[in-house]
Order: structure tokens, then C-alpha cells, then sequence
């Protein structure tokens, strides 16, 4: 069952690149991927930048810069992604 349980999970839960979350074999949770947050892993707003999940906190929320300070993008995956520049 094991491959065919990945297959069904990668199906069910991997939407085109790129994939907000992954799978493990041994979860049935989703891990956010750096850029995304929340409980639906959605990409991070602008002026917002998420790590990504660990196995102790698999859907962390998006951090917002610190004030006076944004990111260029949606998605950031990181503190250095905010700048003072304004966002696109």
C-alpha cells in the first residue's frame, strides 16, 4: 500500500509547481513550503514572509516585516526578503 498511498496523497495534494505543501510517508499532515502559510498553505502576501513548516509546526502563519518595511513579491521565504523598497 505504500506506493500506491503516495500516489494518491502526491494526486490529492500536490497542485501545480509550486506546490505549497509535501507529504511525508509517515504524515498524513501537510508541511508548508518556504513562501506559504497558514492552514490551506497559502502563499504569503506581500510585506509578509514564512521559512516554511517543520515537523513541529507544519503550517506555520506568514510573519509580517518588520514596520517600514515590505518585500518585493508574494511568497517571501524569509526576514532578508523585506526591504524598504515598495512591493510589486
Amino acid at each position: 500500500w505504500g506506493p500506491m498511498l503516495a500516489a494518491i496523497r502526491h494526486a490529492m495534494c500536490s497542485p501545480s509547481p509550486p506546490a505549497p505543501h509535501t507529504h511525508t510517508p509517515h504524515r498524513m499532515h501537510a508541511v508548508c513550503r518556504a513562501g506559504f502559510g497558514g492552514a490551506g498553505c497559502v502563499r504569503c502576501a506581500a510585506g509578509f514572509y514564512s521559512a516554511g513548516g517543520a515537523e513541529l509546526d507544519p503550517s506555520p502563519t506568514c510573519t509580517e516585516c518588520p514596520a517600514g518595511l515590505t518585500t518585493l513579491s508574494v511568497g517571501a521565504t524569509s526576514l532578508e526578503s523585506c526591504t524598504g523598497e515598495a512591493a510589486v
